[in-house]
């Protein structure tokens, strides 16, 4: 399976998205504006 990119990651729509694809198994780069 390949790698996802979500951008805005650290924004609630993001994050949410980002956590259920980790939850279902695929790879996960995260994107955003501002480093954390």
């Amino acid at each position: 399976m390949g790698t996802t990119l979500v951008t805005g990651a650290t924004g609630t729509t993001g994050s949410r998205t980002a956590a259920r694809l980790v939850a279902a198994g695929h790879r996960v780069r995260a994107a955003s504006r501002h480093a954390t």
